[in-house]
């Protein structure tokens, strides 16, 4: 049995597939045009580190709930006036600074104006980057939430929306209707398990400094 046999089964047991997968064409290359075998091995790596990059942002992308891929060409900043308004704010922020700094981001506005499409757009930049990002809207968590009080598994459900590095919360204005804070209409105590759930996410939010990205819709 040859080098040439066993080492493509050695790099798929190392499972450096792409590297066994070029391996015949990047040596023959080499050899053809008088490539040292350092130069040869790092083409291979490089091809290797490229797929497995591709494959992660892949599963950024289909872990992220964003279902289509959201680009800022696709975004008309001549449709409404305060597009225009926020042009150079809305393109500084593709690129994601705010996460290194931690910062939260809160779209306000009416309906129409493009809150979700931007919110969706920054996730999508955000997973090529190869964040791990999340995206739901507040009625959705605060049910999936509520439902663990069933399984006693709110600690661990807590961390598929604080462990992102991204999270994209829509629709936030329908927590105000709960009141987590302030309690329900007719002056009742807000439920127990919304201070805790309420209590949690704070906590946890700022203890990971985690970048949270809100989209609240104003009602006329």
């Amino acid at each position: 049995m040859t080098l040439m046999t066993t080492l493509p089964q050695k790099l798929e047991q190392l499972s450096l597939t792409t590297m066994s997968r070029h391996l015949d064409q990047t040596i023959t290359d080499a050899a053809a045009n008088n490539i040292s075998f350092a130069t040869t091995l790092e083409r291979l790596a490089d091809l290797e580190l490229e797929a497995r990059r591709r494959r992660s942002i892949e599963r950024r992308v289909k872990m992220s709930r964003l279902q289509a891929q959201h680009s800022i060409d696709s975004f008309h900043f001549a449709h409404h006036k305060s597009r225009q308004q926020a042009r150079l704010r809305i393109l500084k922020l593709l690129d994601l600074d705010f996460l290194d700094k931690g910062t939260n981001l809160v779209f306000v506005g009416n309906p129409g104006v493009g809150k979700t499409m931007l919110a969706k757009i920054i996730g999508w930049r955000a997973c090529q980057g190869n964040h791990r990002v999340l995206f739901t809207t507040a009625m959705d968590m605060l049910n999936h939430l509520l439902a663990s009080q069933v399984d006693h598994s709110l600690v661990r459900k807590l961390k598929v929306y604080t462990e992102p590095s991204l999270l994209i919360c829509d629709k936030c204005e329908v927590v105000t209707n709960v009141e987590l804070a302030h309690g329900r209409p007719g002056n009742q105590p807000p439920h127990r398990c919304h201070r805790h759930i309420s209590w949690r996410l704070e906590r946890l939010w700022r203890a990971r400094d985690r970048a949270v990205f809100c989209s609240i819709r104003v009602r006329d």
